[in-house]
């Protein structure tokens, strides 16, 4: 490598090169890592086996490819989003009433009379004749009913099957039909249509007049919805695949509901359950100034939880954003109370369980709001999204009212007497996370700490996601929800879809804490890959939504959570670019067209003079040290990256037209490092473009990509974890033998985590006799021992490997039975 000459002249004098590297992140579908099903799976949309309804249509495989519904939309999804690994299934019963003390919690059918083969729905003792019906809202059912036993214990193992870990979220949905005389906790007669859980809370309500919060009626109505039921009076029935109960019949409390489903979750081998997701108004009521009988009861069900569950699975409870972090009630006292503590530091809960919609935006239309001025210019911007990730509303500042709100007039959030500010930060996880947490009776901070451990027990966002709604991210956590009380548009909404600022959401968020997660002593605050991203629908694309089945399934699709259709493999979404990086081999820094090209010891293959873009591939050899370093050196590169190279004289000046046109553009194929240089490989344009019209090849080994769409090999079942004992070279040795033959593992691969963070990957070269040595192509770099490493089984592209390693031979995309010799010729023109 060389500095090009500077005093050489245009005439005779090497040319000058600019070398300018660029690219788009990894679009948001290969960084999802798990993924929450659409609520309202239905009364058998779940189940893998095939269930009719007689004299009508079948129930669960109305998109017709040959399996069921939900076993199409795994496939769909575990195509879409390659490094997959969990999902989350929600399981739908039905409360009755918004006052604590009166709600029901029962499993509903759609239609009352419904025989099926090959069995019938059943809900532990419950059939269908003796099950409530949901109500209808226009004619159609508001909901889709509960699964079935069966249909949710098949769900599971399905799942398990792909390779994927399960989380089961009971979901309780409110059936409050309009025009009803229930008493309204928040006053009056006739509760609101379809209410949101979290608006549960005890008669009167906190605030109201008469209310009970802060008395002992408060603890009793409590007690009155979770129930008495215990784990002792459930079990489970393999052989009819159902839940079985002996506690008493006439109680349907919320703890039957949450101990039955523990029960099946356990039976189908889930690796998560959560006791109750977003329940703001059961968790805030108080029997004293000090005690929350919600969380008290919270725990003791945890507790019941882990009897049926054991050690193996992890417990927790997804709490709404407004909820996980503290109760700061609006009454005058000042008081700030860490009232979930007591349940994130129980020993029976695994980790803080979030559903994290919090705002990312402020966007108004018109030209003169703060944001716009501020200098953000669309909505749509990833930097001005990840801005407002720990920054913006309720971080830096708050609106105190709708009023100062459409004018614009934010509080600072401030902490003057302790500073702590994150105290009052609903954004705020980071610090949340890291500190202890001391309650403020009456605005004073006590000296006694919490049951909060700080870094003890690491954050999961249950679900994250953003509405494709116009301005869905000023309120990511508000949609339009057909005949529903709780409907509504994000702040300044339209209502229009906007499907572009859904993702640019999404692939914010996760690039942002990707980049920017805190640890302490190793231990990282959250783990993006455990993300579940809401929400895909059990039905494939385009089946739904051309198939709706209840009142709210239009709008969930047309501006709601559901991606079925709206994500593409492989598609690359440019929210944001990957540098400029921009080099030149001269011995001083060269300024074009706004971009500084810094001066290095970079070379290059002779550029072919044709009058056009060069069509050979090229060596670029260029000193260590660079950002293209990181970005690089993963074999295959981690990021897709571009290369374009510009090519003039030392005394030509770069501003004037036509100096340093474009001699090469491409893209780098992969890179290899020689101890102080980088020697990288790159792809002319020419070769990269795409070719409408070409065939595959008509051959005899499988053509797909392993793991891709087209192959749908589980990759997570083809994956063991392994602890590297020493490292060096190309070499790696690991602590135990890895469990099949070595030639099977050869042309799969090697990821892990190297100390700065970065994702590492390597293909497999060779595997020892003994197990333990696994060679792999390209150098090993920083692996420090102990590191956890993900060995993946490769595969020979023939029939034997796709169906003894693999078990995915329905999925062979070669022609075995090609002929091997040519009746007519010496040659055989298929290989």
């Amino acid at each position: 490598m060389s500095f090009s000459d500077k005093e050489a002249s245009v005439a005779g004098g090497a040319p000058v090169n600019l070398f300018l590297f660029s690219g788009s992140p990894r679009p948001v579908e290969a960084q999802v890592g798990a993924i929450a099903f659409a609520p309202g799976a239905s009364e058998f949309g779940y189940g893998s086996t095939f269930v009719r309804a007689e004299n009508s249509d079948p129930e669960n495989f109305k998109s017709h490819v040959g399996i069921t519904d939900f076993g199409a939309s795994i496939a769909d999804m575990t195509s879409t989003f390659a490094n997959l690994n969990s999902a989350t299934v929600p399981v739908t019963w039905y409360g009755d009433d918004l006052r604590l003390w009166k709600c029901q919690c029962k499993p509903r059918v759609v239609e009352a009379v419904n025989d099926t083969t090959p069995y019938n729905w059943r809900v532990g003792n419950t059939t269908r004749d003796e099950a409530e019906v949901v109500s209808r809202i226009n004619g159609k059912p508001f909901s889709a009913g509960t699964p079935s036993d069966r249909s949710l214990y098949e769900g599971i193992r399905r799942l398990i099957e792909r390779g994927l870990g399960v989380t089961v979220a009971p979901l309780l949905e409110l059936d409050i039909a309009p025009g009803n005389a229930k008493g309204n906790p928040y006053g009056g007669t006739g509760q609101p249509e379809y209410p949101w859980r979290g608006d549960m809370t005890c008669m009167p309500a906190p605030g109201e007049v008469g209310t009970v919060d802060q008395t002992a009626d408060a603890a009793t109505q409590m007690s009155d919805f979770f129930g008495t039921v215990t784990a002792t009076h459930f079990g489970w029935n393999a052989e009819a695949l159902r839940v079985t109960y002996t506690g008493p019949d006439e109680e349907w409390s919320y703890r039957r509901y949450i101990l039955h489903l523990a029960t099946i979750a356990k039976a189908a081998g889930a690796e998560k359950f959560l006791i109750g997701s977003q329940m703001v108004g059961m968790t805030r009521v108080r029997s004293s100034a000090s005690d929350y009988p919600g969380v008290t009861q919270l725990r003791n069900l945890a507790s019941e939880c882990r009897r049926i569950l054991g050690s193996g699975v992890e417990i927790s409870y997804a709490a709404d954003w407004t909820e996980y972090h503290s109760h700061q009630p609006y009454d005058g006292t000042g008081d700030v109370r860490f009232n979930m503590d007591p349940l994130w530091g129980d020993s029976n809960i695994n980790f803080v369980g979030i559903e994290n919609f919090t705002p990312m935006s402020d966007w108004r239309d018109s030209e003169d709001h703060l944001d716009r001025l501020a200098g953000w210019e669309s909505p749509h911007g990833s930097e001005y999204l990840r801005s407002n990730i720990e920054g913006g509303e309720h971080y830096d500042w708050v609106y105190a009212s709708q009023g100062d709100r459409d004018d614009q007039i934010r509080s600072p959030i401030t902490d003057p007497t302790w500073s702590e500010p994150w105290v009052f930060r609903l954004k705020d996880f980071r610090n949340w996370w890291e500190s202890e947490h001391r309650n403020r009776p009456g605005g004073t901070r006590d000296t006694d700490a919490t049951a909060w451990v700080p870094a003890d027990k690491r954050i999961v966002f249950t679900s994250v996601g953003c509405p494709a709604v116009d301005k869905g991210t000023n309120a990511p956590d508000r949609l339009p929800i057909a005949g529903s009380s709780h409907s509504s548009l994000p702040h300044y909404s339209d209502g229009s879809r906007d499907d572009g600022l859904q993702r640019a959401a999404l692939t914010a968020v996760y690039r942002y804490w990707s980049e920017n997660t805190p640890s302490i002593n190793d231990r990282k605050m959250l783990d993006v890959s455990e993300m579940a991203l809401r929400s895909w629908d059990t039905r494939p694309y385009p089946s739904f939504p051309r198939e709706i089945r209840t009142a709210g399934e239009v709008s969930d699709f047309e501006t709601g959570y559901v991606l079925n259709g709206r994500t593409r493999a492989g598609d690359y979404f440019i929210a944001d670019t990957l540098g400029p990086f921009a080099f030149t081999n001269a011995e001083y820094p060269i300024r074009k067209d706004g971009v500084v090209y810094r001066s290095i010891a970079i070379d290059v293959d002779a550029i072919e003079e044709t009058g056009t873009l060069d069509k050979t591939s090229l060596r670029v050899r260029m000193e260590r040290g660079t950002e293209i370093d990181d970005l690089i050196l993963r074999f295959p590169p981690a990021q897709p990256l571009s290369l374009r190279i510009f090519q003039g004289h030392a005394d030509s000046d770069p501003s004037e037209p036509g100096a340093f046109p474009a001699r090469w553009a491409g893209r780098v194929l992969s890179a290899s490092d020689d101890f102080n240089e980088i020697d990288l490989t790159c792809e002319p344009l020419i070769t990269s473009l795409k070719r409408p019209g070409l065939r595959r090849n008509y051959q005899i080994r499988c053509p797909h990509v392993l793991y891709g769409p087209q192959c749908g090999a589980s990759r997570k079942a083809a994956t063991v974890v392994r602890e590297v004992q020493e490292a060096g070279g190309t070499r790696i040795r690991i602590d135990a033998p890895l469990p099949k033959s070595g030639d099977r593992y050869v042309g799969g691969t090697v990821e892990w985590r190297a100390p700065d963070g970065a994702h590492e990957l390597r293909a497999v070269k060779s595997v020892s006799d003994d197990r333990l040595v696994i060679g792999i192509r390209g150098p090993v770099g920083e692996m420090p021992t102990g590191t956890k490493v993900q060995v993946t089984l490769g595969c020979a592209k023939s029939t034997y490997a796709c169906r003894e390693i693999h078990n995915n031979i329905l999925n062979f995309g070669g022609q075995p039975g090609i002929p091997r010799d040519n009746p007519l010729s010496s040659k055989n023109v298929f290989y």
